[in-house]
């Protein structure tokens, strides 16, 4: 006898490759498919299993892209991202970001670099900002850069610290803290006043 292949039912669903009976989708299909062209989704696009997916092309996501589910991580150039987003290789971000949490900058050989530079012929000026908030403390560390020596036994080096000598955020006043370590405690070492 015949075999079906394919049942469009009396309520307009297109069951093809079995699941014939099925009405909660319009068009399902059982199997493999192929689509050589365009494909438009004005809805959700859901993947079941983003781990096997060869190649997605150009994807122009009107409303972002949204990962869900109970890994909910993205994995580009490794089948095993270990975080909400894993890139193994180098990534370029042009324009502005924005980080809620830390930043390490980590690497297992070789001079770990961190370089904020303009382009050759631009003419602008290359800056880097450091910001605390604090209102009433005229001996508290607000902005500090830190320097450790990070082995089996690590320790802080040396720290510069920027104060607000009077305490007061409303006039404007700053000084700067030198510190370094003896014995594995700082103290400090030269003071640049207002």
């Amino acid at each position: 006898g015949a075999t079906q292949r394919l049942r469009i039912t009396s309520t307009g669903e297109v069951n093809i490759g079995g699941n014939y009976t099925q009405t909660t989708d319009k068009f399902q299909v059982t199997g493999n498919a192929k689509i050589d062209g365009n494909l438009n989704v004005t809805g959700a696009l859901t993947y079941e299993d983003v781990t096997n997916i060869d190649s997605v092309g150009i994807i122009t996501a009107q409303a972002g892209i949204h990962v869900v589910g109970t890994a909910s991580s993205v994995g580009i150039g490794t089948s095993a991202p270990i975080v909400k987003l894993h890139v193994v290789g180098d990534s370029k971000i042009e324009g502005a970001a924005t980080f809620n949490n830390d930043l390490t900058i980590s690497k297992s050989d070789g001079t770990t670099n961190l370089t904020v530079e303009t382009a050759i012929a631009s003419g602008r000026d290359a800056l880097i900002k450091i910001r605390g908030a604090r209102t009433t403390c005229n001996t508290c560390d607000i902005a500090m850069l830190q320097f450790d020596n990070k082995t089996n036994s690590a320790y802080t080096m040396a720290q510069i610290s920027a104060q607000d000598p009077a305490g007061n955020h409303t006039a404007g006043k700053g000084k700067l803290v030198f510190r370094t370590a003896t014995g594995g405690s700082l103290s400090d070492q030269m003071i640049i006043n207002e």
